[in-house]
């Protein structure tokens, strides 16, 4: 995490200015990390939250509307909490913090501009919809059953 949080103070996205595969997979486990990892596999030497770069990327990324209508927060604490009974013997689900801080704005704009919205090129709304699209059909084992969810 630490090379990560170097890394984003001085690019948008792990790769540049464009996001990737890259960043939706970092992304599927920075959103779990102090609701579950934290707390769950003892990863607590550092919260996100006390990364500022790693965590403004975190909600730049859950900020668009293709990624955030994947994520499903009570099925992702449900499932660690509940699926590990040699862990969590009684399946018991911290309340946490609430999931408002993933709304508040993000301030990842200031570091560079999208490169990949010059004219004639795709924009990011279709490129973060065939990257989903993308991890759907190839990691079907990543998300929960049934309905898409990171």
């Amino acid at each position: 995490m630490d090379r990560a949080e170097t890394l984003l103070a001085t690019r948008r996205f792990l790769c540049g200015d464009a996001l990737t595969e890259a960043d939706i997979r970092l992304f599927m486990t920075l959103i779990r990390f102090d609701e579950v990892y934290a707390v769950y596999f003892k990863c607590n030497r550092k919260l996100l939250r006390e990364y500022p770069n790693l965590f403004e990327y975190t909600k730049e990324i859950y900020q668009m509307k293709e990624i955030r209508a994947t994520v499903d927060f009570n099925h992702i604490k449900t499932h660690y909490y509940t699926s590990h009974p040699q862990l969590n013997y009684y399946a018991i689900i911290p309340v946490g913090p609430g999931y408002d801080i993933w709304n508040e704005a993000h301030k990842r704009h200031t570091i560079s501009s999208d490169s990949s919205q010059q004219e004639g090129g795709p924009t990011k709304d279709t490129i973060v919809t065939k990257l989903t699209n993308a991890l759907l059909t190839l990691r079907p084992s990543t998300f929960a059953y049934g309905e898409a969810k990171i």
